[in-house]
C-alpha cells in the first residue's frame, strides 16, 4: 500500500514539473518572436477619411528690377513711378505685372532722340514689369540757330508753347468719359476707341500768339493746325481695354445675385491707363515733322527747325509726365449683378460715364 501511494506521489510531481516546463517554453517563444504590427490603415477596416491636404497660399508677386540708363551727348531725365528720376535714380523693383509709364523730359538745349533695351520710338513708354527690364534714353544736343535771324524762331517757339499748354489743360479739364461707349463687366470697364470726349474745342489760341509774336498768317494758322491734329489723333482713339484689366469697381466683384449697384465713382487711375496707339502722333520727332510739313518751305530754314523741335520737346515732355500724374476720376458706375456659378462673385453688367481729370503736368 505504502508503495502504491509513493508511486502515486512521484507521478504528480512529474506532471507539475512539466507543466511548468511547457509555460516557461511558451513565454520565451513569444518574446523570441517578432512583434505584431498594429493595423494603422483605416481603410483596410472598411473606413475612408477625407483628403486633408491644404495646398499652401500663393506666394507673393515676385520682384522684378526695371534699369534706365541715359546716353547720347545732350542732357536730360527719365521720370517712371512712383517718384523717380534717373539720373540721379536709375533702377527699382516692381512687383510682377505691373504696368509701368516711362517719359523722358529733356533738358533746355538737347532733343529726345528715342528709346533703346525694351522700349521702342519716341513716345512715352508702357512696359508691363512681368520679367526684368532695361530702357535706354537718348538725348541729342540741339545746334544754335543760325545767326540770320537769331530770336525770330525761337521767339515764336515760346510763345507757342506757352498757348498749346493753355489749350491742352483745357481740354483736359473738360475730358469725361463717353457713357454710351463705356460698359462694366464685373468691376472692369472696356470702351471702343472715342471714348475720351471734351467740352472744349480748340479756339486757336496757338495762332493768336505766334501772330502776336511777329509771325505770319500762313505760319501761325498751319502751326496752331499741326498742333490740333496730333492732339486730336491721340483723343480720338482712346480706348479702355479689357487687357490688362482696369479695376475701377472693386466693390462690384461681391454684389449678390440679382441687386443693382448705385452710382459708383471709379477707383482713380493715371490717364495712361486709357491706351491711344495715336500716343505716338505727341512724340517730339513726328509733332516737329507734322509742324514742319503744314508750314512748308519757310520751316526748312535751320533756325526754323531748331525752334519747331524745342516746341515738340516742351510739349511732348510735358505730356508724357501727364500721362503718369493726371488722375481719371469720378467715372460713375452702375449696373445689376447676374448669376454665376463661382459665389460669391456674380458679374456685374453696367455703364460708366462721366468723370473728370485731375491735371498735373502741364
Amino acid at each position: 500500500m505504502r508503495r502504491v501511494r509513493r508511486g502515486r506521489g512521484l507521478i504528480a510531481i512529474g506532471i507539475f514539473l512539466a507543466g511548468i516546463t511547457a509555460v516557461i517554453t511558451q513565454v520565451l517563444a513569444e518574446e523570441a518572436s517578432p512583434p505584431v504590427q498594429a493595423e494603422t490603415d483605416v481603410q483596410s477596416r472598411g473606413f475612408s477619411l477625407p483628403n486633408m491636404n491644404v495646398p499652401p497660399p500663393p506666394p507673393p508677386p515676385s520682384m522684378q528690377p526695371l534699369t534706365v540708363r541715359t546716353t547720347g551727348e545732350g542732357n536730360g531725365k527719365v521720370t517712371f513711378p512712383p517718384a523717380n528720376a534717373c539720373p540721379p535714380g536709375c533702377g527699382t523693383n516692381y512687383p510682377k505685372g505691373t504696368p509701368v509709364v516711362i517719359a523722358a523730359v529733356p533738358a533746355p538745349g538737347s532733343t529726345f532722340a528715342g528709346w533703346g533695351g525694351d522700349c521702342r520710338g519716341t513716345a512715352p513708354c508702357t512696359l508691363t514689369m512681368d520679367r526684368a527690364k532695361t530702357v535706354e534714353a537718348k538725348f541729342n544736343r540741339i545746334q544754335a540757330p543760325s545767326a540770320a535771324a537769331p530770336t525770330q524762331w525761337s521767339r515764336w517757339s515760346q510763345a507757342a508753347a506757352g498757348a498749346a499748354r493753355q489749350e491742352a489743360v483745357k481740354w483736359l479739364k473738360g475730358a469725361s468719359i463717353d457713357g454710351a461707349l463705356c460698359k462694366i463687366h464685373l468691376g472692369y470697364p472696356q470702351a471702343p476707341p472715342g471714348v475720351l470726349k471734351s467740352r472744349y474745342t480748340f479756339t486757336g489760341l496757338v495762332k493768336q500768339a505766334l501772330q502776336q509774336a511777329g509771325a505770319s498768317e500762313t505760319v501761325a494758322r498751319e502751326w496752331d493746325t499741326a498742333f490740333k491734329n496730333s492732339w486730336d489723333t491721340w483723343a480720338t482713339q482712346v480706348s479702355i481695354l479689357p487687357t490688362p484689366p482696369l479695376l475701377w469697381y472693386p466693390t462690384f466683384l461681391a454684389m449678390p445675385f440679382g441687386a443693382y449697384a448705385p452710382p459708383i465713382p471709379n477707383a482713380p487711375s493715371p490717364l495712361s491707363a486709357l491706351v491711344s496707339p495715336g500716343m505716338i502722333a505727341m512724340s517730339p520727332p513726328r509733332l516737329a515733322g507734322t509742324i514742319q510739313t503744314k508750314i512748308g518751305i519757310p520751316a526748312n530754314q535751320p533756325d526754323a527747325k531748331a525752334a519747331i523741335s524745342i516746341f515738340a520737346n516742351d510739349l511732348s515732355a510735358r505730356f508724357g509726365l501727364c500721362m503718369r500724374d493726371c488722375l481719371m476720376t469720378n467715372v460713375m458706375g452702375s449696373g445689376q449683378a447676374l448669376p454665376q456659378s463661382l459665389p460669391p462673385a456674380q458679374p456685374v453688367m453696367g455703364n460708366c460715364s462721366g468723370g473728370m481729370i485731375i491735371v498735373s503736368g502741364f
